[in-house]
């Protein structure tokens, strides 16, 4: 099964030893990826200025499969066309970010009311805050806010600190 996932895993995922499906590889700053996701952080953070110190890329091939099986259970099951894979963000307090990357931001467990998926980080100062950047499923790619039915229908795709 995790052969047919990593023919599938994005791009820019280093090679995951099938013993430890879970990795955070800690980007160079000089690199297009690091630079990508930085611009993107910033395009959705208010105040403008966030200064961001690193940039993770989170590896997980449990939560990435999970998600494509779900993708495939919207599409055919439920005729979603078309289906939109799009980024959003979330802020979580960093105590919680161990806890967010193992169960996959089950918000119970992170200290949110909901998990609410957001275009835009209004009011936003940093401090020890980490911002989650999250591949999500929806038939609205437009939408400011996504608020996922279960948590198939996401996975987090960097750690912003």
């Amino acid at each position: 099964m995790e052969k047919l996932i990593f023919q599938y895993a994005p791009k820019t995922w280093d090679h995951i030893d099938t013993s430890n499906p879970v990795r955070r590889v800690l980007l160079r700053p000089d690199s297009a990826e690091y630079l990508l996701i930085q611009r993107e952080v910033q395009m959705a953070t208010t105040p403008p200025g966030y200064s961001i110190l690193q940039i993770q890329r989170f590896q997980s091939s449990f939560d990435y499969g999970q998600l494509l099986i779900r993708e495939q259970l919207i599409i055919n099951l439920f005729n979603y066309r078309p289906l939109y894979r799009v980024r959003r963000f979330v802020c979580i307090e960093s105590r919680f970010l161990q806890v967010a990357l193992e169960y996959n931001l089950d918000y119970r467990r992170c200290g949110l009311g909901r998990l609410c998926l957001r275009k835009h980080l209004q009011d936003f100062h940093g401090g020890d805050k980490v911002i989650l950047v999250v591949q999500v499923l929806t038939p609205t790619p437009n939408s400011e806010e996504i608020i996922p039915e279960n948590s198939s229908d996401y996975y987090i795709e960097y750690i912003v600190v």
